[in-house]
């Protein structure tokens, strides 16, 4: 659905009464027969008009790119692809380190934190696309060895969307430096990591690492292999990303993980223990601007952050971006940010643009929408141009 009025499809969508937050949803279906919250979503795409193509305008050169980050002590780097798979990837991308004269090799694999939160979400969407799943599943449905906690009756939807029952992740012994903890058997881990007997009020957006960590855990159940290869199947080898994974228990070859400090990312599962290289990263948003990983009505779902979340959507942000213009654009963002890792990414459907900047050395890289005149919201400018 990329080029297309996303605001245009939301509200088609809404129009049909499929599906909303609170009511049981459809399962997401990826061909005939045409039912299914796919079906009434990409029946909504069909019936919007396609926008103006954006201009193959040329992307930003590296030294604007890099501009947001003067003054500060950054290393890493930023990266930008114009989203044209019928191009070479040397004729759609651009890249920079972010300090000058550091090296820059962009298949080297880098920590993503809560960045891996999005890989989850589409994961989901694709295996609902398939009838393997429902977003309407519980986690007491899909996880019955969790059944008996209170919070058991949230679904995947509400744990994708921060609006589920399901409490954060104990801290009180310090589980983000916790050593031993193992997520090749999730459930067990969860069952003794999520307190037993709190809830969080459901239907109110809280941020949690727990819901994504629940999520890896049911779709691993439900494909009856471990996390790390239901993201390998869904999400790298579609799009081509050759250096991506998620951090378990081995670790893999070139991966640094000095900027964590004592933080383990492997303790945050499918919620933030993911890896990437630059170029794997925009593979991915290539990827999912074309129909390699999802249906246009999936997209729709993915992106459709509401207002009373804070614009969010399923395991990203979503909202409408000032134009300079005046006219407004789709921006999906999703940060990660975990020890001395600070990952900033932003994708235009719309303007089949996505841009991603990565440093190891804590710098702060706010979102645009929380401040205007910070490096996020530079680096949509410039990515706009």
């Amino acid at each position: 659905m990329n080029r297309q009025s996303f605001a245009a499809v939301l509200i088609a969508v809404a129009a049909t009464g499929c599906p909303s937050r609170d009511a049981p949803t459809a399962p997401v279906e990826a061909a005939a027969p045409e039912t299914g919250a796919s079906a009434a979503l990409d029946a909504a795409a069909d019936a919007t008009p396609l926008a103006p193509a954006p201009s193959r305008r040329p992307l930003p050169a590296g030294e604007r790119l890099v501009a947001p980050f003067k003054g500060t002590r950054a290393h890493g780097f930023v990266a930008m692809s114009n989203l044209d798979r019928s191009a070479p990837p040397a004729a759609r991308r651009v890249a920079t380190p972010l300090a000058p004269g550091d090296a820059l090799d962009l298949d080297k694999p880098v920590l993503v934190a809560s960045f891996t939160k999005l890989w989850t979400a589409v994961a989901a969407l694709r295996m609902a696309e398939r009838g393997e799943i429902y977003l309407h599943d519980t986690v007491k449905e899909a996880l019955p060895e969790l059944a008996s906690r209170p919070w058991a009756e949230s679904t995947i939807r509400e744990l994708l969307t921060h609006t589920s029952l399901v409490p954060e992740l104990y801290d009180k012994d310090g589980f983000a430096r916790k050593v031993g903890v193992d997520f090749s058997a999730p459930v067990a881990v969860l069952s003794t990591m999520i307190p037993a007997t709190a809830t969080e009020k459901r239907g109110t957006f809280k941020y949690r690492n727990s819901e994504l960590a629940l999520v890896g855990a049911i779709l691993a159940a439900k494909s009856k292999m471990s996390a790390e290869d239901v993201l390998r199947r869904e999400i790298f080898t579609r799009a081509r990303m050759e250096h991506a994974g998620l951090l378990v228990t081995t670790v893999p070859r070139g991966l640094d993980l000095s900027p964590m400090g004592p933080v383990r990312p492997q303790n945050f599962f499918t919620a933030g223990a993911g890896y990437a290289s630059a170029n794997d990263l925009l593979s991915f948003f290539e990827a999912l601007s074309g129909s390699d990983l999802l249906t246009p009505g999936s997209k729709a779902i993915l992106f459709g952050g509401a207002a009373d979340r804070g614009h969010g959507a399923l395991g990203c942000w979503a909202y409408p971006f000032a134009l300079p213009d005046g006219g407004t654009t789709l921006l999906v963002e999703r940060p990660g940010s975990f020890g001395n890792v600070r990952l900033f990414s932003a994708y235009f459907p719309e303007q089949d643009r996505a841009i991603v900047a990565w440093t190891g050395d804590g710098v702060d890289i706010p979102r645009p929408r929380v401040q205007a005149k910070g490096i996020g919201a530079a680096l949509v400018r410039a990515a706009l141009e």
